[in-house]
């Protein structure tokens, strides 16, 4: 977690002590240094609903599973007693989940308690999209929006809850937490602003965090001893191997590896962010590599 002297702090177009504190907020929760990222996984509806949909169906294959959905069902209560946005939005949903909630605690479960939690269960889930909006609406309105700036205690535990709820979103939808933490770093970064206030940055920043998966192109550099042996295999498990790549990302290899490299490997992967592409294409490679040495064991790639 970074630390800047009260100077730098100074340096940022901020509107009130709220935007200092969401930034050192988002830091802790997305550091996994500390207790407050594990505990950011954790705080999310839409998660342990779907945890609690899953429960119903082990429950109702084996009913030693009953333990496993009473957990599912404390978690959802504690989660929903955090969530302030989501007992406005899922106001209904909630108040019809609540007495289907002390059903499922018993040691025995009518089907036709279970088949309600599950209509409830797709209920909040289908309006997931709608709730992720919500959630971004008032979180910009607790920290941009006008407050009794002296009420700073209230304020800031207000903020704080919401910023809470955002981060295990996100996490949970499965963006990696350093693309995250990097993001968030634009809020830091008097040359990102350009002539946008703190509100707007906010804006430019948070719209790219839309939860839909996009096509990123991955390349690999690499070095063997049977390069037309891993030709022949160009496209296996959608993954291509070849001599050439553009002309810009050449010389970042050359620079890199100083030309000791004698092949490259693509992969496109649809992800939410370029490091959770990465990983899955590293993955993929290696996938396709364990294939490849099965069928020429000569063969040595670095």
């Amino acid at each position: 977690m970074k630390i800047f002297t009260e100077a730098t702090w100074s340096d940022f177009p901020f509107v009130d002590y709220r935007c200092r504190f969401f930034i050192e907020s988002v830091w802790e929760l997305l550091s996994k240094d500390t207790p407050n990222f594990y505990q950011a996984r954790l705080m999310n509806i839409v998660s342990s609903i779907q945890e609690l949909y899953e429960s119903i169906h082990l429950y109702s294959e084996n009913k030693k599973y009953l333990s496993v959905l009473h957990n599912s069902v404390h978690e959802l209560e504690s989660i929903i007693e955090s969530d302030t946005v989501a007992m406005s939005f899922y106001k209904i949903e909630i108040n019809l989940l609540s007495s289907i909630l002390n059903e499922l605690k018993k040691d025995k479960i009518e089907k036709i308690i279970l088949d309600k939690a599950l209509t409830c269960s797709k209920a909040i889930l289908r309006r997931k999209d709608d709730y992720y909006s919500s959630i971004i609406d008032e979180l910009r309105k607790q920290l941009i929006g006008e407050v009794e700036l002296g009420q700073i205690d209230r304020n800031l535990r207000s903020l704080y809850s919401i910023i809470s709820v955002y981060i295990s979103n996100l996490l949970s939808s499965g963006y990696s937490p350093t693309y995250l933490y990097n993001r968030m770093e634009l809020f830091t970064r008097n040359n990102n602003y350009g002539t946008r206030n703190f509100a707007q940055q906010f804006d430019s920043v948070i719209s790219k965090l839309d939860n839909r998966q996009r096509f990123y192109k991955v390349y690999f550099a690499l070095n063997t001893n049977k390069k037309e042996t891993l030709l022949t295999n160009e496209h296996l498990h959608n993954v291509e191997f070849t001599e050439n790549i553009p002309q810009d990302l050449e010389e970042i290899s050359n620079k890199i590896f100083h030309g000791k490299n004698n092949l490259y490997a693509i992969a496109e992967i649809k992800s939410l962010d370029y490091i959770g592409a990465s990983w899955a294409a590293k993955e993929l490679l290696d996938k396709t590599l364990d294939y490849i040495h099965t069928k020429s064991s000569k063969l040595n790639i670095e």
